[in-house]
């Protein structure tokens, strides 16, 4: 392969509201020469087709037709049907922690062959990758090119498709074990069960009681530790009830 392909530089974009001072609070984008994009644009429509099999129904993002709102409409909806039944209603929040470059190599791999990808395909991505240095663009120069270890790259023309695939896992697992919040349905038809949105690696677990809130968030826990993953949690669990507002 061209040597310029193998090696990349990286930015620090600053984060809104987040402290420009201090290098991990920064979002990193890799930059890639544009015969590179070329070659992985080519190789998009395996993954594209691979996604479209293997993403769970609630994850919005890299979809066409789908977007955040449609995440934010359910969320919404949930709070209102459980404030009009005054019911309990508990929701938690994942935040995935530079979810692209935290994606070990040998399980998107894996994750990869599992799913449908053509093996040559993902041979010649993998082989780019374990050959890549990155230098990282400090502001005040550049550092010495360093072995890129993991990440499917964020900024790479497949990453996002490359990195909802693995993800796709995570979701069914949480479809499969937590029955999620109870959506009521109009007159005459069966009522609905939503236990997850999500929109990229941002994602929301709906649920009736404090259980199967605790449910999604082990079963999440194992399995992004297990695939080495990073993820922050921080004060997800809500409940409310409808009359609780007015004393």
């Amino acid at each position: 392969m061209p040597a310029a392909w193998t090696r990349w530089l990286v930015i620090l974009l600053p984060k809104p509201g987040q402290p420009t001072d201090l290098l991990g609070k920064r979002r990193d984008i890799y930059l890639q020469p544009h015969s590179l994009k070329l070659f992985m644009n080519g190789l998009k429509p395996e993954y594209d087709m691979t996604a479209r099999r293997t993403m769970a129904n609630s994850q919005a993002g890299f979809r066409p037709g789908r977007n955040a709102p449609e995440s934010s409409l359910v969320l919404a909806l949930q709070r209102e049907q459980a404030v009009a039944e005054r019911r309990p209603w508990y929701r938690g929040m994942i935040d995935f922690k530079g979810f692209f470059m935290s994606i070990v190599r040998t399980v998107q791999d894996e994750t990869e062959r599992r799913s449908g990808v053509r093996p040559e395909v993902t041979d010649a991505v993998l082989a780019l990758h374990a050959a890549l240095q990155v230098s990282y663009d400090t502001g005040a120069g550049l550092t010495p090119g360093v072995d890129s270890l993991k990440g499917v790259g964020q900024g790479d023309t497949d990453g996002p498709v490359r990195s909802m695939i693995t993800l796709a896992a995570l979701q069914k697992a949480v479809d499969w074990l937590v029955p999620g919040f109870r959506f009521a349905a109009p007159h005459g038809a069966a009522g609905m069960r939503v236990p997850q949105v999500f929109f990229a690696d941002d994602g929301s677990f709906l649920c009736d009681d404090f259980g199967t809130l605790q449910t999604s968030s082990t079963s999440c826990q194992w399995w992004h530790d297990w695939r080495g993953w990073r993820s922050g949690w921080r004060r997800t669990a809500r409940r409310r009830r409808g009359w609780e507002r007015n004393g």
